[in-house]
């Protein structure tokens, strides 16, 4: 928070970046690795736990075409849906192969996150708030499971992201 509060203060204007050059890449590549590190490897480690198992046992009801399979879950569909594509390409489905896309849409969500944080406090800004949500424990927990949270970080930064770049004529 205060890395971002100095970089606001450096850079209080809202113009947008310059167009991406080699530093901007350059950073772009080292939040991303760093989310894609802590996110990815090891998917598999445990069995489903908790709502992973609600989360999976739906998809299993959505694939084989199940009346109501997505209905009576309380929370929205994402997460069921996610898990249900992924099955029925795959055909079965483990663990990791099931935690896969939260995993990605976690490291697309700090992407998504970096973009933001570019178009408001510029290159430097945008690197120190990138890495900062890249090792953030909450969003790095729940992209390591079978939840909706992911989704929502990833969607919710886009929207916001576009909602900037119409503000901005952009």
């Amino acid at each position: 928070v205060t890395l971002s509060g100095l970089a606001l203060r450096r850079a209080m204007h809202w113009a947008p970046p310059a167009r991406a050059n080699r530093q901007t890449l350059l950073h772009v590549g080292l939040v991303l690795l760093v989310a894609a590190a802590i996110r990815l490897p090891g998917l598999g480690y445990a069995e489903f736990q908790g709502d992973e198992t609600e989360v999976v046992l739906r998809a299993t009801a959505v694939v084989r075409g199940l009346p109501d399979a997505l209905f009576y879950h309380g929370k929205g569909p994402g997460e069921i849906v996610t898990v249900a594509i992924n099955y029925g390409l795959l055909g079965n489905l483990s663990e990791g192969a099931a935690r896969l896309p939260f995993a990605l849409a976690g490291v697309g969500g700090v992407l998504a996150f970096y973009l933001v944080a570019r178009r408001l406090l510029g290159t430097q800004g945008a690197l120190a708030d990138g890495l900062l949500m890249a090792v953030n424990g909450y969003f790095l927990a729940f992209s390591r499971i079978t939840q909706y949270q992911s989704l929502v970080l990833l969607l919710g930064m886009l929207s916001v992201w576009c909602a900037l770049r119409w503000s901005q004529g952009g």
